[in-house]
């Protein structure tokens, strides 16, 4: 460990009159002094690897370049749990996002059936609710169907702030004002955050609900909802703990995108007529999705053959 900090200190007297230069003939009042240092880092490392070619990057790069980034970047894991969206649209007209989403218009588009979700449209998934079992065996996961509420996404013009040091919403307060806010004979002044602990509680969630719901302005053509999934309490990096499922039902129809290839098309109605007779059920939506010159649009053409071919029994299976 000895060695290594000599190396970096070796290093870092080293590089400090390049650095002197770049710093001089630079205008840091362009942005704030944090992004402008990490620009210059990034400058000299890309620099110096012209000049080493293929060399592992040096301790002096990872501390100057990686380290403060990456924990820059982590701290918002301290503050909430990690939250997973499934992605929504009101129109599928808009071609940019069957672009940029749908393989450029390779793809397909989903049609679902919502319910009323309290004030909102929602949606059932079934998805874990919860572990049993005793001790000393493996816990069993238990699924169900859960209403999930649509929400919309908020355009704006720029994300909010968040005062990291009031936004610890995991931690018990007790904790907060002797860790945090309390030295042995001062408080801090943002320990009276926490006076009120029921609505400093209720308004570190809201924020986090307000977080997960929002994008810039760039993004409002897109006119998105999302159904959020996010637990304080479980673990959900595991796929399986996170994964969620819908009914068939409520799965109204099928888009095709205007390049899907015949063959994914074919698949697709085989896997559909399967899912359709399986379910009895009589209606099913498909669409082919079309370029409207007159109207300078996306348009979606009604495929009723199709319709009845994946909702008859006396249709060929293999289509």
């Amino acid at each position: 460990f000895r060695t290594w900090l000599e190396q970096l200190e070796a290093e870092a007297t080293a590089t400090a009159p390049q650095l002197d230069d770049v710093l001089r003939s630079s205008t840091p009042g362009e942005a704030p002094l944090y992004g402008f240092a990490i620009r210059v880092a990034r400058q000299i490392a890309t620099l110096s690897a012209m000049e080493t070619d293929s060399a592992p990057p040096s301790p002096l790069t990872f501390l100057m370049l990686e380290a403060p980034e990456a924990y820059v970047e982590h701290l918002h894991t301290v503050l909430y749990p990690p939250a997973y969206s499934a992605c929504f649209v009101e129109d599928p007209g808009d071609a940019a996002m069957w672009s940029g989403y749908a393989d450029s218009h390779r793809g397909l588009c989903l049609k679902f059936r919502t319910r009323p979700c309290g004030d909102r449209p929602g949606l059932d998934l079934e998805r874990v609710v919860g572990w049993s079992g005793h001790r000393g065996s493996e816990p069993k996961v238990k699924r169900n169907y859960v209403p999930m509420k649509f929400d919309p996404i908020d355009y704006v013009e720029a994300f909010p702030e968040v005062e990291f040091f009031t936004a610890f919403g995991d931690a018990p307060v007790t904790t907060l004002r002797r860790d945090w806010h309390f030295d042995g004979e001062t408080r801090s002044e943002i320990a009276a955050s926490f006076d009120d602990e029921a609505a400093w509680r209720k308004a570190h969630w809201e924020r986090f609900e307000i977080l997960n719901l929002q994008k810039t302005r760039h993004w409002r053509h897109e006119r998105e909802l999302r159904l959020v999934l996010a637990s304080s309490l479980s673990d959900l990096a595991p796929l399986e703990a996170r994964k969620a499922t819908y009914r068939f039902e409520d799965l109204e129809g099928v888009i095709f995108g205007m390049r899907t290839p015949e063959s994914d098309v074919v698949k697709t109605l085989a896997i559909l007529r399967a899912k359709c007779l399986g379910a009895n059920r009589k209606t099913f939506e498909l669409y082919q999705a079309r370029y409207d010159r007159d109207g300078a649009a996306m348009a979606f053409d009604r495929l009723s053959l199709f319709e009845r071919a994946i909702c008859s029994p006396g249709m060929p299976k293999d289509l």
